[in-house]
């Protein structure tokens, strides 16, 4: 009789520990699965669903590399990863469902069990595709910098002695200032008094006057809104005088984006440390606080609560 009870309960407390996990996982905004030692998938989020096309039915019990994850390595190579630390924002490309090419960023860890034993592997991904296409239109604008001048969409402001001599038409109209507002008045009195100090002292430490190739800065418009920027200068002669051509470009929806992006890791991180808590402990309740204390840290909140 009390070994029955004993036998009930263990299947009681490994259900719950199986639904919490997969609470988890689903709730994860990062697309994630799970193989077994023989490398064949065991859980597959949402996530993981919307961005490959494949729904859970289609891949449990089956090995990813055979029809998704083909030109990857690393998730299969499970006795190589665990000779080594996990495996941290590895790209690869993957082919969705309908066929189509997309590249993502991956982090890979071993799954192990109370001995330490490796029991499978966790792979959370993220589609950073759009990403690395911005990064590729910025390099492709580099090497158009030659004929940055000539009905440029970016922002190009020429100054000399400080002063601001010319900016061009895409640069009235991303700052919303008029001529009159620009001409000659003073380059730094545009950007926040933090970045203010910044280029101070990069103009310091360049006793020739010479502003640094590339730096980011908070630039202010005329509706007061504060742009992150990025700054790209050089010394040209304009007007047969010594000149700094800047060209300035709004990052601001890129950096808002790295910002979204670096949370979601530490989040994943956290998330991958609480599956490991409660497949190895056998103390679900101080399992369970761990994990929220870990997963809280990471989201940076005070409380995590579990529907």
């Amino acid at each position: 009789m009390v070994n029955d009870m004993k036998v009930k309960h263990g299947k009681y407390m490994n259900d719950n520990l199986s639904e919490f996990a997969q609470k988890l996982i689903d709730a994860v905004p990062c697309a994630m699965l799970t193989v077994d030692l023989e490398c064949k998938i065991t859980s597959w989020n949402v996530m993981a669903e919307q961005i490959t096309g494949y729904s859970k039915e289609e891949v449990l019990g089956k090995k990813c590399q055979n029809f998704i994850f083909e030109e990857c390595t690393g998730l299969c190579d499970l006795e190589g990863l665990g000779m080594h630390k996990p495996m941290m924002g590895q790209k690869c490309n993957i082919t969705t469902k309908s066929g189509a090419t997309k590249t993502i960023s991956k982090n890979i860890d071993l799954i192990r069990g109370q001995n330490e034993e490796s029991m499978g592997a966790i792979a959370c991904f993220e589609d950073v595709s759009e990403r690395l296409r911005m990064e590729q239109l910025l390099h492709e604008s580099e090497e158009r910098y030659a004929a940055i001048l000539q009905n440029t969409p970016e922002v190009v402001i020429i100054q000399q002695r400080g002063k601001i001599v010319f900016i061009n038409e895409a640069g009235r109209g991303g700052m919303g200032y008029v001529d009159e507002e620009v001409i000659n008045k003073d380059a730094l009195s545009f950007f926040t008094p933090k970045s203010r100090l910044e280029i101070m002292r990069m103009l310091r430490e360049r006793p020739n006057a010479e502003i640094a190739s590339s730096f980011e800065a908070e630039f202010i418009t005329k509706k007061g809104i504060i742009k992150n920027v990025l700054v790209k200068s050089i010394p040209i002669t304009y007007n047969k005088e010594s000149s700094i051509l800047s060209l300035v470009v709004d990052i601001t929806e890129q950096k808002e984006y790295e910002d979204n992006l670096l949370r979601k890791e530490r989040l994943l991180t956290a998330l991958a440390y609480a599956i490991k808590q409660l497949l190895s402990k056998d103390n679900y309740a101080l399992a369970i606080d761990d994990c929220f204390e870990s997963l809280g840290q990471a989201a940076d909140v005070d409380r995590v609560y579990l529907f």
